[in-house]
């Protein structure tokens, strides 16, 4: 089979979780391919006006610094729980499967990703950045006219489907 690493970018809303499923039936189709699971968390850089005294969720003294360092780690401590279901599930139905969690920028930390292990092919969702999950249409900036990739697409898709190293398949959720 053509994609033997198969990549999908997961942040647990109902688009990426669409996109995982198809990832899942494309996996089941081919033996011996490998299915990563990435889930960035978005790094906050924090200048040094932010080391100043607060409290945390347990009502104890610290610095704003520290206290968003212990949500991110929250943060990432909370996709690990989510994605280790996700892992055992498809390690059931037989699928090769590895679940990764990474800070940095979404996007470029996806194509640094499929880059290093040579990721044949990328399933990620695609959000429409101009109707809400209603479909009500709703104005969001300056409309930008796409000759090669028509519709809109999220700012994340955008960026990948760009500059990926591989083939991207977007599920339109």
């Amino acid at each position: 089979m053509l994609f033997k690493k198969i990549l999908v970018p997961y942040d647990n809303s109902k688009p990426s979780q669409v996109a995982l499923e198809k990832a899942i039936e494309l996996t089941k189709l081919t033996d011996s391919s490998r299915l990563f699971i990435l889930h960035v968390v978005p790094e906050l850089p924090l200048p040094y006006l932010f080391d100043r005294p607060v409290r945390n969720k347990a009502g104890e003294r610290t610095t704003m610094v520290d206290y968003f360092k212990q949500v991110h780690d929250e943060l990432r401590t909370n996709a690990k729980m989510k994605l280790q279901h996700i892992e055992e599930k498809c390690e059931k139905e037989g699928i090769d499967t590895g679940i990764h969690i990474l800070s940095g920028s979404p996007a470029r930390t996806i194509i640094e990703f499929a880059r290093e292990k040579g990721i044949d092919l990328i399933i990620m969702s695609s959000r429409d950045s101009t109707t809400s999950e209603r479909g009500k249409s709703r104005r969001r900036g300056r409309r930008i006219m796409r000759t090669v990739l028509p519709g809109s697409l999220g700012s994340v898709s955008r960026a990948v489907a760009e500059s990926a190293p591989c083939p991207i398949l977007l599920i339109r959720a």
